[in-house]
């Protein structure tokens, strides 16, 4: 179809095909030829709105297909005594199974010591099961890439709650209840990553000891990444801050039904083969869940009813970079100043993320 110039043949045969692909590799490969089909297709057309949607199909599933592949890369790296350069090959059953969950177990026990520290052992099984499919290579829905990075540490791999909160607003494929779980899913997991009983008391430090301190909590690098990140640069901060859940307003869970959803037909690396995800499975998550809203009552109470969530917000804004703040309005008026649309296009995907891929 390429050969003879039918692009938009083309870039809807090569969609339907990686949205199937399950090898991370190949699906990147058949979402960037498919793209450049439609590019090439669209390059005359004056509607932008005719040119964005279409577009904006493939950069939500490349950007996802980005994330997962630069998690893969770091999930390898925090790894010392195996041999990361190549690839682990992928089998259902036998001894490279046995390797990728050997592999990802020990992943988990770097990228998460605070699973382990408040016992949330079902938590990180999941995490183990879900850094096994990718390590595995294989390709994950943008849910499971979620809890990935909500589960693990703060600040341990380059994918962080920022890139998390941009996949969330870039994933048309999530209804609005779906989407709503999954930000709040996210900010419940960011308050829960820090000690926030040691993080009140100011009384032991000075007031830089107490800033420094709050600069390295979860929540001030998420707003900091939110409000100066790839997102900074397509919207107002009005609109960003419609992202920003507080503790209070973080507390839904899916509920059976919707595990069930998510969960059904789906599986992971196991020690005897391939397995599915089991009714005992989604009950001990759908438990680990709920054990989340109560962890997250200790977090309101001192983040919104002490203040601190407010202090924190406050010095995040006032440390915030100024050109950063400008950063929407002169992106706005570079791409109405642009006149090649299809060198636009690219540059608006760019790597707006803001993690740093292989080529």
């Amino acid at each position: 179809m390429i050969g003879k110039g039918q692009f938009t043949a083309a870039s809807s045969a090569l969609l339907s095909l990686a949205e199937t692909e399950a090898r991370l590799g190949d699906a990147k490969f058949l979402l960037s030829v498919g793209k450049l089909c439609e590019m090439v297709d669209l390059g005359d057309t004056e509607d932008d709105q005719n040119v964005d949607e279409p577009i904006a199909v493939y950069d939500e599933l490349l950007d996802l297909v980005d994330v997962q592949q630069k998690l893969r890369q770091d999930l390898l790296e925090a790894i010392e005594g195996f041999d990361i350069t190549r690839d682990v090959p992928v089998a259902d059953v036998g001894s490279a199974n046995l390797e990728v969950v050997a592999k990802a177990s020990l992943i988990v026990e770097r990228i998460a010591s605070k699973l382990k520290a408040t016992e949330r052992k079902t938590s990180s099984m999941l995490l183990q099961k879900l850094v096994g499919n990718l390590i595995g290579d294989k390709r994950l829905t943008i849910e499971d890439t979620l809890d990935i990075i909500g589960l693990k540490d703060n600040n341990t791999l380059a994918a962080n709650y920022g890139v998390a909160l941009h996949l969330i607003y870039e994933a048309k494929s999530l209804s609005d209840v779906k989407r709503e779980l999954a930000v709040q899913t996210l900010w419940r997991r960011i308050y829960l990553n820090d000690d926030w009983e040691s993080l009140s008391d100011t009384g032991s430090y000075s007031d830089a000891q107490v800033a420094e301190r709050l600069r390295s909590t979860a929540l001030y690098t998420t707003l900091r990444d939110l409000y100066t990140g790839g997102l900074a640069t397509m919207m107002d901060e009005t609109t960003l801050s419609k992202l920003v859940r507080k503790p209070s307003e973080s507390v839904d869970t899916p509920s059976m039904e919707e595990l069930t959803g998510r969960f059904s037909n789906r599986g992971y690396y196991g020690e005897v083969g391939y397995e599915q995800y089991t009714r005992d499975d989604l009950a001990l998550i759908k438990a680990e869940l709920d054990r989340e809203q109560s962890l997250l009552e200790g977090c309101t109470r001192i983040l919104e009813e002490r203040g601190l969530w407010e202090e924190i917000s406050r010095l995040e804004e006032s440390e915030r970079p100024v050109i950063a703040q400008g950063d929407y309005s002169m992106a706005s008026a570079s791409r109405a100043e642009s006149g090649d649309r299809s060198r636009q296009l690219l540059v608006e995907r760019g790597n707006s993320l803001g993690i740093e891929m292989e080529t």
